[in-house]
């Protein structure tokens, strides 16, 4: 009876050696994995307010050339970083 009792405890320990190694692959595993799910759940989203932005921008950098081209008229110096 103690052959079996010893039996039982070196599967335990083999049972939870391998859970150990399935739970370290599937943890490293899975975070690419989830960074590529949640990236295309949220793609519509992130377009979205990409575009959002990209329009925001696009307005500011027009106020930004309107204020720029009067600054020029009146002879102004323009720093060359307001170009950037």
């Amino acid at each position: 009876m103690s052959d079996d009792s010893n039996n039982g405890c070196c599967l335990s320990s083999d049972v939870g050696l391998a859970g150990s190694v399935i739970v370290y692959v599937f943890g490293h595993s899975w975070n690419p994995t989830e960074k590529q799910i949640l990236y295309l759940v949220r793609y519509r989203s992130n377009l979205d307010t990409f575009e959002t932005r990209a329009r925001e921008l696009e307005a500011l950098k027009k106020d930004v050339l309107v204020l720029v081209d009067g600054a020029e008229k009146k002879g102004e110096v323009i720093k060359a970083e307001v170009f950037n």
